[in-house]
């Protein structure tokens, strides 16, 4: 007991006890109307005519579950009560009497008191108080089934009834409690079970903020590694993306050779067709006609090219278009002469004509004028033309044979 009661100096027990198994409600209950106030909050209502001139106590729980809808309506719970009575529940008297110290009064209340109250002992509980004058005492007494009664009440409201007391005119209620006295060893027991509990909330408390500083420590940890891994990381993308950049070099590099095992008989007819170009002329554009295609191209040079050869015979020649500008129409004139003459083409024209004036590099205006043309020709190279052009070297490259150029390769 030394203990609990040098820890009770040293901690503010009631807020303790509030903050805990919640703070006191003080319940004023009168004829009329109830009272409510918790804290700071403040409420008050009117009992129902069912309830009112006292009749509640013949209902505590249709009393209870009426204060419940009420409190509903406000962030109001009742965890722990204390009901305050007026002076129409309580039998209240003045008396006369010499000084007494508590234990006399408990004494003398019980001996000779009982003749001043109209209730026998063992159906009340009475009370005996020094009043405002000196040698006068109040003596108060209340039913035990009234106070049965707001005990079942508190019950039904799932609160602890904790003081039973009464207010008077002039004085908002008394310094007495007619709930039965507690043993020193139920005072134990209840310190006991409220320290346990209090235990238990501060352990609950310490490892909720152990457990937050070690998910902290963790995290900075996390962070840190995620920080050191960022040079491992960006290693590990550039090889990805050196290992996609090789991927795709192959990919071209094979589309390429097939390119140019599909076009390779193209560059002796594109060497040959380059030299027929007069000067002044220039081409800018070389594409099959519409309704031709690259394999019948390739079809119709290797027809030109071999005597007996096993490729599919090609029903319409094969048409290229040639765009291009010159300096003058002459030029254009004598380029289409060339390829006439020339036994890579037949059936040469020229489908459009017409003017473009020049720019610079910078994209500024020169002030001179072009032709512009676009010549069509049908290929009919023949064999002997295509064999002294030569054949393409391993590089692709249309060079002439030693024979037809006079010459060794380098």
């Amino acid at each position: 007991m030394q203990i609990i009661r040098k820890l009770q100096k040293r901690i503010n027990i009631a807020k303790l006890q509030d903050l805990v198994f919640g703070k006191l409600t003080l319940l004023r209950i009168t004829g009329t109307g109830i009272k409510v106030r918790q804290g700071r909050k403040r409420l008050q209502y009117e009992l129902p005519k069912t309830f009112q001139s006292y009749n509640y106590l013949n209902h505590p729980e249709e009393m209870a579950d009426w204060l419940q809808a009420m409190l509903q309506e406000e962030p109001l719970r009742v965890r722990r009560c204390k009901i305050v009575l007026d002076a129409g529940q309580v039998f209240l008297q003045t008396l006369r009497l010499p000084e007494m110290t508590e234990q006399e009064r408990a004494s003398w209340l019980r001996w000779e008191g009982m003749q001043y109250i109209p209730f026998a002992p063992d159906v009340c509980r009475a009370a005996l108080i020094p009043w405002k004058e000196e040698g006068k005492f109040l003596v108060a007494a209340i039913p035990v089934e009234r106070i049965t009664a707001l005990e079942q009440m508190a019950g039904f409201l799932k609160a602890r009834l904790e003081q039973v007391t009464v207010a008077v005119p002039g004085q908002s209620c008394l310094p007495l409690n007619f709930m039965p006295a507690v043993s020193r060893k139920e005072k134990a027991a209840r310190w006991g079970y409220q320290g346990a509990i209090v235990l238990c909330l501060l352990t609950s408390m310490g490892l909720l903020v152990h457990n937050g500083l070690q998910w902290q420590r963790l995290r900075t940890n996390w962070q840190k590694a995620q920080q050191e891994l960022i040079p491992l990381l960006s290693v590990k993308r550039e090889y990805a993306e050196s290992r996609e950049t090789a991927h795709r070099l192959i990919t071209y590099q094979q589309l390429l050779e097939q390119a140019e095992h599909r076009n390779r008989s193209l560059y002796p007819l594109l060497r040959l067709l380059a030299e027929q170009i007069p000067e002044g002329c220039w081409l800018e554009e070389l594409q099959l006609a519409k309704n031709n295609s690259s394999q019948q191209l390739h079809n119709t040079i290797i027809q030109n090219t071999k005597k007996n050869t096993t490729q599919p015979k090609n029903e319409y020649p094969v048409q290229m278009e040639l765009r291009g500008c010159a300096e003058t129409f002459a030029a254009v004139q004598k380029f289409t002469e060339k390829l006439k003459a020339s036994k890579l083409f037949t059936g040469v024209s020229v489908a459009e004509s017409g003017e473009k004036k020049l720019a610079a590099k910078d994209g500024t205006a020169t002030g001179q004028t072009a032709v512009t043309f676009l010549v069509r020709a049908d290929i009919a190279a023949d064999a002997a033309a295509i064999e002294e052009s030569g054949k393409p070297d391993q590089n692709g490259i249309a060079v002439k044979t030693a024979e037809a150029a006079g010459e060794e390769r380098p």
